[in-house]
Formats: structure tokens, sequence, C-alpha cells
């Protein structure tokens, strides 16, 4: 899952791998992100309770999203 997040995070950015891609706003890629987890614990069977995710913007206060996870 880290590839994939790290491609909306890297400040490194491959030009032919980011070309054709759409910014995303700040709701769109926090959906993106709880998408991801939701998608990686349905495959792991060791995964935890759920996630906190820290969304940190210019300007604005740390907001913290919990996400909770499905037990298997």
């Amino acid at each position: 899952m880290q590839p994939v997040l790290d491609q909306f995070t890297t400040e490194d950015r491959n030009q032919s791998v980011r070309q054709g891609c759409v910014p995303l706003s700040c709701e769109e890629a926090l959906r993106v992100m709880k998408d991801a987890f939701l998608s990686g614990a349905e495959r792991e069977i060791s995964i935890g309770d759920g996630v906190e995710i820290v969304v940190l913007r210019k300007g604005h206060r740390p907001r913290v999203e919990k996400l909770k996870l499905p037990q298997h």
C-alpha cells in the first residue's frame, strides 16, 4: 500500500508516472486513503482495529480522522 500512497505525498514526483493525474481536494485524498486502508484490511488477517489518519493542511489545525477496520 505504501507505494500507492507515496504517489500522493512524495516530493520527488516522476513526471512520467504523474502525467495525466488530476489534483485531488483534501476530501478526495482522504477518501482515497480510507479506501486504500479498507482494501488492504480485506486481504490481511492480522490487521488491527482501526487507523488514525492525521490531516495536515497549511494554515489549519491538524485533524484526526478515525477509520474502523473490518474484523476477520
